[in-house]
């Protein structure tokens, strides 16, 4: 016998009412004492460091957790049986998100996950993660307009151009990007930044992004700025769900006198691991639901 839960949507937003079912599977009769659901958010402290001076941290902590019973002393013939269920997610509930920050060698990660998975007879099933994502807030910085005097924003003066030194890298390696600018109206400029992000796009939507790696630029000629930065080892490593496209991407943040402007360009990262659940074991059975046991807890 195995118990999971199937989704009927793979992302939520908070305020989102969430809907699936609770799915058993056996291949002989059997007899369910008793059944539970629990839904639980997780935060996750992950710091690891050089292994010569540091000791790796892996800190799980359950923020809260609610449990239900769907139903207790059924029978169950041999098959697939389907239990519905729907419950709220709270307005205040945060995104899924995982935060990341070096300090010198040591990187930490703080990680925020929502979890929901079963009790059949006091046996945990297999875990399903839920993926909650809030719409990104507007930017506080306004688009640069292209028609104004401003010596970048001018196209038909002035070129700027960010180039890579590959076609491809692998994680671990080194990234060095270059600001090219045409022309020399290099004294305008107050300071560039060079980042690299890890986005997560679903149907060309970016449900987030983080920070993986950031460097400021410096001079290297007289209309170009480089920069040098390294992926991290892990990059693209905390993708939970095989829907899920990861991308790579720098980005040149030019702070002029009364803006900002910002070029972004994809990495091809190459063998970019993805942590995937385990696969869900399953028979091809046809499925029997049972909406008499509904459960609806908001």
């Amino acid at each position: 016998m195995i118990s999971f839960v199937r989704l009927n949507n793979k992302f939520h937003r908070p305020g989102d009412v969430v809907t699936g079912h609770i799915v058993v599977q056996t291949k002989e009769k059997f007899s369910i004492e008793a059944l539970e659901l629990c839904f639980e958010r997780r935060t996750r402290l992950l710091i690891e460091g050089n292994s010569n001076t540091y000791h790796d941290v892996d800190h799980d902590a359950v923020v809260f957790s609610k449990r239900n019973m769907v139903l207790d002393s059924v029978e169950i013939s041999a098959g697939e049986h389907q239990f519905p269920f729907k419950f709220l997610l709270g307005q205040n509930e945060v995104s899924s998100s995982t935060v990341r920050r070096y300090f010198g060698e040591t990187r930490v990660d703080f990680i925020n996950d929502y979890i929901i998975y079963t009790i059949c007879n006091g046996v945990s099933g297999k875990v399903t993660h839920l993926n909650s994502y809030q719409e990104s807030e507007p930017s506080l910085e306004k688009d640069v307009v292209l028609t104004q005097s401003n010596f970048l924003c001018t196209l038909k003066r002035n070129v700027v151009k960010l180039v890579v030194d590959k076609m491809g890298y692998l994680p671990g390696e080194l990234v060095k990007p270059v600001l090219r600018i045409s022309k020399n109206n290099i004294k305008s400029i107050h300071k560039v930044t060079f980042g690299v992000y890890e986005c997560f796009i679903h149907r060309n939507h970016t449900i987030r992004s983080r920070k993986i790696a950031e460097t400021n630029g410096y001079l290297v000629d007289h209309n170009e700025i480089a920069g040098c930065l390294r992926l991290p080892t892990s990059t693209g490593a905390t993708c939970k769900d095989p829907l899920y496209d990861v991308q790579i991407v720098v980005e040149a943040s030019v702070q002029l006198h009364k803006s900002t402007l910002k070029i972004k360009k994809n990495l091809n990262v190459k063998q970019v691991k993805t942590l995937l659940p385990e696969k869900e074991e399953s028979f091809a059975l046809q499925p029997v639901i049972h909406r008499d046991h509904v459960i609806n807890y908001y």
